[in-house]
């Protein structure tokens, strides 16, 4: 429409009022398309960019892992790590002691250098000398608390024969006499009578210790299983069953019985279905179950078995979500397991860490994935819990002197219950008492005897769940029945809420047997130098390499 001039302000007046009055009639429809043009204009192209450029949420549970993540996952859903901090010496031995302190020693020629820390004050400090290297000895926690080691190392694999006690309230060693001969990867037994069993471990290249032996902690002397004669794998996976049986769950195939009495013997043989696991990771989850998880070429596969039932046999359970070799399993206060670090190389290949952490169930029969900690843990890599119900994850032949310490997802599930009197040590089939103000709340009662952890397998760690009745600000707690049942020693004591969430533990000592040093003490021994690290590491892969290819 063509206006004159003087009517052009008017028409403007008037389109204006035209459109204002049409925005007000179809606001709802025009915000819309503000906001619709807002967002293709501006937000979409830096979606877009972010896409292509920023991080991405990777499956880990097929290939590879990875640390790329969108954002921090819930701790209360897959716990969290701590940043990365290095100890002095590397963990390659690593032992939780009564006092709470946890004793820890080097791989080749720094085996003679132990050293202690304090999860409480973060505080780290050189312990005595053993007078030997004990890199790539046997050890577990004696009935009394004090740390027993046997066997060394001078060069791989040549061994050392020597054994002692380390007294943590006394922070001294103790030599005993010597055993038949040189163990080098040998494997200590806790047995219900406060004795201590060893097996395996090689003399030198070519030439393994086949005679177990076991040490009468009362008479300070050395019984030798004289028929019991077997070469088996190294640090071999046992566990004592009754009084004169232990179960040897593996590495190799052939899982058997020894029988200790006397001179000792061999019994029925009942193989495993995956077979050799060589650098595999076991634990026995529950009184008589055992779980033999990983290693091998490597696998995920998994294994169990009852070994108090009539006929116990292997079965498979739900396999790991991803292969590992060199892994831990460590035992938590809510009755699970947990599997960290390792690798799905053949050998030790930190380009194929394996940095999640995941957690069976063996109620359910399930695994769960956790968060990923941040330094590739293989070869020579420990996990131990501690009592507050952390995880320290340290070591590896790579990883030099760091650590990690896991903090599972019930330390993200809310407050803790506490426990504020328990006693110092309880007998067998007894009750006793805990004081807590969290009673009324109380859902399950553990212990967990002091780990003891070196080249995946804890020497020391065993579980039981008790029963316990409820009363007003305290619990009246029933122990286990004997010391078959929870070998004598130390253990950490947790209290678990509604939530499955751990008290911090108290630490008390199960049974009333000691172990009297020897008197009069033997003479220290002179450290034996060595100082051929890189040679020996590439001979201990060699070691291993053997073992996976030996169906024994």
């Amino acid at each position: 429409m063509n206006l004159p001039p003087d009517n052009l302000q008017t028409a403007a007046e008037h389109q204006e009022k035209m459109i204002s009055n049409d925005i007000k009639r179809n606001w709802p429809h025009h915000k819309l398309k503000v906001i619709l043009s807002v967002f293709f204009v501006l937000l979409l192209p830096l979606l877009l960019i972010g896409t292509i450029l920023g991080p991405k949420i990777v499956d880990t549970t097929k290939g590879l892992e990875t640390r790329t993540f969108a954002q921090a996952a819930d701790p209360a859903v897959v716990g969290q790590w701590s940043e990365v901090k290095n100890f002095p010496i590397k963990a390659t031995h690593t032992h939780l002691l009564p006092n709470g302190k946890v004793l820890f020693s080097p791989s080749f020629k720094g085996g003679g250098e132990p050293h202690l820390w304090d999860p409480a004050t973060d505080i780290v400090e050189q312990a005595p000398n053993a007078g030997w290297n004990i890199f790539c000895a046997g050890h577990t926690l004696t009935a009394d608390g004090k740390l027993f080691i046997a066997g060394g190392h001078v060069v791989t694999p040549v061994g050392l024969p020597h054994a002692s006690l380390y007294d943590p309230t006394t922070n001294s060693w103790n030599r005993v006499p010597d055993m038949n001969d040189a163990r080098w990867y040998p494997t200590t037994t806790m047995l219900n009578n406060g004795d201590i069993l060893t097996i395996s471990g090689t003399i030198e290249r070519g030439v393994q210790n086949e005679i177990p032996q076991v040490f009468d902690v009362s008479e300070n002397n050395w019984r030798t299983l004289t028929t019991a004669k077997l070469k088996t794998s190294l640090y071999p996976m046992m566990y004592q069953i009754t009084a004169n049986k232990v179960f040897m769950a593996g590495n190799q195939k052939a899982s058997r019985f020894l029988d200790i009495t006397g001179t000792g013997k061999w019994l029925n043989i009942i193989n495993s279905n995956f077979g050799t696991r060589s650098a595999g990771t076991s634990v026995m989850y529950e009184d008589g179950k055992i779980m033999i998880a990983g290693g091998g070429t490597p696998t995920e596969s998994v294994e169990i078995i009852n070994i108090k039932t009539s006929s116990p046999k292997w079965t498979y359970a739900a396999p790991m979500p991803v292969k590992r070799r060199h892994a831990n399993s460590t035992l938590l206060p809510t009755g699970e397991v947990l599997i960290t670090g390792g690798t799905q190389g053949d050998n030790d290949q930190a380009n194929m860490a394996v940095k999640k952490a995941d957690v069976w169930n063996p109620v359910t029969n399930k695994w769960t994935r956790l968060s990923a900690n941040t330094v590739y843990r293989g070869y020579h890599s420990t996990a131990l819990l501690l009592p507050d119900g952390r995880v320290l994850t340290a070591g590896g032949e790579k990883s030099g002197e760091s650590y990690e310490i896991f903090s599972p997802p019930y330390l993200f599930k809310g407050g803790r219950p506490s426990i504020t009197n328990a006693p110092t040590q309880v007998e067998y089939n007894k009750t006793f008492t805990v004081e807590t103000p969290n009673a009324a709340n109380i859902s399950a009662v553990r212990w967990i005897r002091l780990g003891s952890v070196t080249h995946s397998f804890n020497q020391s760690q065993r579980i039981n769940t008790l029963t316990f009745t409820k009363k007003t600000n305290a619990l009246e707690i029933k122990s286990t029945a004997n010391a078959l049942i929870t070998p004598p020693g130390h253990y950490m004591l947790f209290i678990l809420n509604k939530k499955n969430v751990p008290s911090v533990a108290k630490i008390i000592k199960v049974g009333n047997i000691d172990s009297p040093l020897p008197n009069p003490p033997l003479p220290a021994l002179t450290p034996i130098p060595e100082a051929q690290t890189q040679a020996n590491y590439e001979a201990d892969m060699n070691i291993l390499n053997h073992e996976d290819h030996a169906d024994h």
